[in-house]
């Protein structure tokens, strides 16, 4: 079964880019699993601008490796300050449009910021979307300790992180 067949696609959505560490430890177990019972997914991935200009030509080899190996489309969107609501919206709504054409979405997401991306992608995708939120860690230690090191961000992840949780519980 391929990716854009079928009423329903699956997502595999980060926002860590196509380091080899993360998915080669911790994303292509779940993929091949998957693909192993018939579902195949499409990795979306996010880097930053910077991220993405360092890193092009490995991330353009190991686009093309995946697509290979999982049958699945892969794409990477560079995208400045994933950690802006604004910039989330912007996402979901380029991957609401992507698959306007199927019935249902379900994410599988790497991240808190991959979470809130599905969730928001609800506003703008006509059929049912599923999320499923692989989110460890002592998220509010490492936030309130990011903080206090100076990290600007850190609250606004914090308060998405719980925002998430708090729409999880609510479907």
């Amino acid at each position: 079964m391929g990716s854009r067949l079928g009423p329903t696609a699956f997502v595999y959505l980060m926002t860590e880019g196509l380091s080899p560490t993360v998915i080669d430890s911790q994303v292509l177990d779940t993929l091949r699993a998957a693909a192993r019972r018939g579902i195949t997914f499409d990795l979306v991935a996010t880097a930053s601008p910077r991220d993405w200009l360092r890193n092009r030509k490995a991330y353009s080899s190991k686009k093309h490796a995946l697509n290979q190996e999982l049958q699945g489309q892969t794409s990477l969107f560079p995208l400045p300050r994933i950690n802006q609501p604004r910039m989330r919206d912007g996402l979901a709504f380029a991957l609401a449009v992507r698959y306007r054409m199927r019935e249902r979405l379900v994410f599988h997401c790497r991240s808190h910021m991959a979470a809130d991306v599905a969730n928001r992608v609800k506003r703008f995708f006509r059929g049912s979307v599923s999320v499923i939120a692989d989110i460890r860690g002592d998220v509010r230690a490492e936030y309130t300790m990011a903080a206090a090191q100076g990290d600007s961000t850190a609250l606004e992840r914090l308060r998405c992180q719980e925002e998430i949780l708090r729409a999880a519980l609510m479907e």
